[in-house]
């Protein structure tokens, strides 16, 4: 007898793939916070729990489960980049400081990351995930600021927060040995993020 029953589609699944942090620099970045916190009060600003904040490289979206082996599998193929050591740069903030509506710590500019970046995209590319048509920008985010709350940050607020950043963070370094895919599970506490696969560099 024929029934009219479809298998249930699988659920999709929020995922990107993005450089960990060591517990040290994660140290760092709590601290850094503790001290912008007073200088920064505002019911706008949201902190970031030091544990979740990471160097992005490629943010996936919504992917369906099939896709996950697809990513493992094209990137385990052309990930040749070797170990290399990360050091930590300024404050900053997208769009501005000014204006922010994302504040973060940048990284020094370096070949290794700029390269790996470019393969992910390229494979990913080529497995029909949309490119990235912004430029490479890595950072650690610190906070996200409501844009309906129009904050603005005084120059003296910049320059106290530059501060901040330079006398805790700025030219420590960070051997990265892996890059991970993660899957992000959005809650009312944060996101929760389970790790996928671990793409060893060589």
């Amino acid at each position: 007898m024929k029934t009219n029953y479809e298998k249930p589609a699988e659920k999709a699944l929020r995922a990107f793939i993005a450089v960990s942090l060591a517990d040290d620099i994660k140290a760092k970045l709590k601290a850094i916070q503790t001290r912008m916190k007073p200088l920064l009060n505002h019911h706008a600003i949201k902190w970031v729990q030091p544990d979740a904040i990471h160097i992005t490289l490629k943010f996936l979206g919504n992917i369906q489960p099939a896709d996950v082996d697809r990513i493992i599998t094209a990137l385990d193929n052309a990930i040749f980049t070797e170990r290399f050591v990360l050091s930590f740069a300024d404050f900053g903030c997208f769009p501005s400081c000014a204006k922010p509506r994302v504040m973060w710590v940048g990284t020094e500019s370096h070949p290794a990351l700029n390269a790996l970046h470019q393969t992910i995209e390229q494979r990913l590319t080529a497995l029909d995930f949309t490119p990235e048509d912004k430029p490479f920008r890595p950072h650690l985010t610190l906070a996200r600021v409501n844009e309906k709350a129009h904050f603005r940050c005084t120059p003296d607020e910049i320059h106290e927060a530059i501060t901040i950043v330079r006398n805790i963070i700025h030219g420590t370094e960070m051997p990265v040995h892996s890059v991970h895919l993660f899957q992000s599970r959005l809650t009312s506490r944060g996101a929760i993020y389970s790790l996928l696969h671990d793409f060893k560099l060589k």
